[in-house]
């Protein structure tokens, strides 16, 4: 399965849920602690990306 994800860094904890219309199509939105700084926020969609298989 395939979905579009949001990533919003800078987040007061990490989160997933809620749902983003502004693109081409609906994505989830994943918010994350980590900061929008040297890839750390990317880092944190990919381990969640892991997790998720």
């Amino acid at each position: 399965m395939r979905f579009a994800v949001r990533v919003k860094p800078g987040a007061r904890k990490d989160s997933v849920g809620g749902r983003w219309d502004a693109g081409e199509r609906p994505a989830l939105v994943v918010a994350v602690a980590a900061p929008a700084v040297e890839g750390k926020a990317n880092e944190a969609a990919r381990r969640l990306a892991e997790l998720l298989g």
